[in-house]
């Protein structure tokens, strides 16, 4: 878990999803109004929402709303002063904030208000050496003393800024009258393939003397349509779903491949995760882990006394990142119906890019979709994105689907 920061993009915290492919803010994210904390990664989620911190937030918001009219108030002017409610008042502004930038306001309309804001489309590279213009009317229809104070381009990419520039048709007009709109031309040009996407700024004086901002995106996407359409995904993207693995089976080996063996001079013993520290870590969120962890673990400072302790216990905490990172390329109901002698043979997408990483000798633990059946399989042989494994000589998978764990 964590708190709201920047690092993290609003348009995946508050909007309807970040479509900016060069976007270099944290996405992996899902915001928690109850708490206003945000899980990261978006995995947690599930795990947040059981956990004591959330459900008492819940439990404490349904109370308030059912108490008598009398302690209700008493409650509420204590319920003002608290963290958790400027916390939220954070969480509003921030919202608000964003909410609001696109919107046009005190009668001042500026074009392009559609989501896709200022879209150059695609543009050929000569064309975006060369140069390209798109149009911005700003317009009113009320009789209001409103000016304009500045255009301004920014980006959380630098120098995506500098490739835009604003010319106005006419300088020497600042006032937005019905009669009198302004006219602005963007004009972007860079002589190199890529998306480059930027936020267009109007700010203007209202009639109280209080600025306002209306915001545009802007977005040019230079390259060849031909490449782009090689370049295009064939399927949409769907996070990979981990399936239902029991515990407790007996594991079948296959046969490791026949190589030559190295001779270790010692046989370094296996030092697996303490049970202790494993329910620390999948205990409630990442906070309460961190939190019991700082407790129980680290709640003195490094000493000659305790670093082998200290140490140890960071490896292991290492241990169980490094598996939980592996368990995102677990398979999913996949069979093993192409046999080659006595190999089988499983399609891994992204092996050839190693995602995940695997090599001969390695072992996959597989189990049948109904939790009956385990294997342990051992790589004989890799080929493209095909990895062929020897199973034990009781599996049998004709007819029966299987998830897969490299971890």
């Amino acid at each position: 878990m964590a708190t709201l920061q920047k690092d993290f993009c609003p348009n995946v915290l508050y909007g309807p999803g970040c479509q900016d492919s060069s976007c270099e803010l944290e996405h992996d994210a899902r915001l928690c109004e109850v708490c206003v904390a945000v899980c990261s990664p978006e995995s947690r989620w599930a795990v947040h929402e059981r956990g004591p911190r959330h459900q008492a937030n819940v439990e404490q918001t349904s109370q308030l709303e059912t108490l008598p009219a009398s302690l209700k108030r008493d409650s509420w002017r204590e319920h003002l002063g608290s963290d958790g409610h400027r916390k939220h008042l954070r969480l509003a502004a921030l919202r608000a904030a964003y909410e609001q930038a696109e919107q046009d306001k005190q009668g001042i309309v500026v074009s392009h208000a559609d989501a896709s804001g200022i879209d150059f489309g695609l543009v050929p590279l000569d064309q975006a050496t060369a140069g390209v213009d798109a149009s911005v009317d700003v317009s009113t229809e009320v009789y209001k003393e409103i000016s304009l104070v500045g255009t301004e381009v920014k980006s959380r990419i630098p120098n995506h800024a500098a490739m835009f520039k604003v010319i106005a048709d006419d300088e020497s007009s600042v006032a937005v009258t019905p009669a009198r709109p302004l006219k602005f031309k963007v004009h972007f040009n860079h002589g190199q393939l890529g998306r480059y996407e930027a936020r267009l700024e109007f700010t203007f004086q209202g009639t109280r003397g209080q600025p306002f901002v209306i915001a545009r995106r802007l977005l040019v996407v230079v390259g060849e349509a031909d490449e782009r359409a090689l370049l295009r995904p064939v399927a949409p993207y769907e996070r990979r779903r981990r399936g239902k693995w029991v515990n407790d089976l007996e594991v079948r080996s296959g046969e490791a491949p026949n190589r030559p063996r190295t001779k270790w001079a010692r046989e370094l013993p296996h030092f697996p995760i303490p049970s202790q520290l494993v329910d620390v870590l999948k205990d409630g969120t990442r906070e309460d882990a961190t939190a019991q962890l700082a407790e129980k673990c680290f709640n003195e400072d490094l000493s000659m006394d305790n670093y082998v302790f200290f140490f140890q216990t960071l490896l292991w905490i290492e241990e169980d990142r490094t598996i939980n990172d592996l368990r995102m390329y677990d398979m999913v109901d996949v069979d093993f119906n192409v046999k080659e002698g006595r190999l089988y043979a499983l399609h891994v997408h992204g092996l050839s890019e190693k995602r995940p990483s695997v090599v001969v000798g390695d072992n996959i633990m597989v189990q049948s979709t109904g939790g009956n059946e385990s294997f342990k399989g051992l790589v004989h042989g890799i080929r493209a994105e095909q990895i062929y494994v020897n199973f034990h000589e009781s599996f049998q998978p004709l007819g029966k689907r299987f998830h897969v764990d490299f971890s």
